[in-house]
């Protein structure tokens, strides 16, 4: 299973993550130079609390997502999914230290000194949260954009177990709907009387859908055109 995530692009995204945190620092390190700044908590713990609640949103939908996904279409690319999560998940882990942090150089009126460069490591992780957070959303992107493509099924053939053919459509699940066939991948090519058997033809093969009497999916069986 791993070997499907740790590809050579996975390895590259992730890699771009401690570019981003070395651009991160070498920018707060230029611009934060101090020595002492007195803010208002809430400048700080503000942005910290809405990445975390953000967070707590995204991370189980695209654990969720990678999860379902890879099982109904374990063939497919999913390394900008995988670098996505595993963005969020470093954001997480920084803006728990965080909030963390923040707590130790708070003051009773609601006030932190930050002092520069004994505190310059809060400026840098408030950098990151925002920085990852685009960059793992531009993998989410990249994941629908390029590596996401429809469904694909492999349905054996009556000849040969290792001759398969990868259909480009939504996968069809056992105790479907016939009318949920017709509206996923349209009107067959050929069907008996009773609307029991679709045929859908392609250069390649003729798939077969049979149905019970009260139109639901039973089998699927494919044969290969041979030329």
């Amino acid at each position: 299973m791993w070997q499907k995530f740790l590809t050579w692009t996975f390895l590259i995204e992730a890699s771009i993550i401690l570019i981003v945190w070395v651009l991160v620092f070498l920018i707060v390190k230029k611009y934060w130079i101090g020595p002492k700044y007195t803010l208002k908590s809430d400048y700080l713990r503000v942005p910290t609390n809405n990445a975390l609640i953000v967070l707590g949103l995204l991370v189980p939908i695209l654990t969720g997502l990678a999860a379902y996904l890879y099982t109904n279409a374990p063939e497919a690319s999913y390394s900008s999914l995988l670098a996505s999560i595993l963005v969020m998940f470093i954001v997480l882990i920084v803006a728990v230290w965080e909030t963390h942090s923040l707590i130790q150089v708070g003051r009773n009126d609601d006030v932190i000194e930050i002092d520069i460069p004994a505190h310059r490591s809060l400026m840098v992780g408030l950098g990151l949260i925002f920085a990852l957070l685009i960059l793992g959303l531009i993998y989410f992107a990249i994941f629908f954009l390029v590596e996401l493509s429809p469904a694909k099924i492999k349905v054996s053939t009556g000849g040969d177990s290792n001759s398969t053919f990868v259909l480009t459509k939504r996968r069809v699940q056992i105790n479907q709907t016939r009318d949920q066939i017709l509206q996923e991948w349209g009107k067959p090519d050929k069907a008996n009387s009773s609307n029991t058997e679709f045929e859908y033809t392609s250069d390649q093969s003729t798939v077969r859908l049979q149905f019970d009497e009260g139109g639901k999916l039973q089998s699927v069986s494919e044969t290969r055109i041979t030329k």
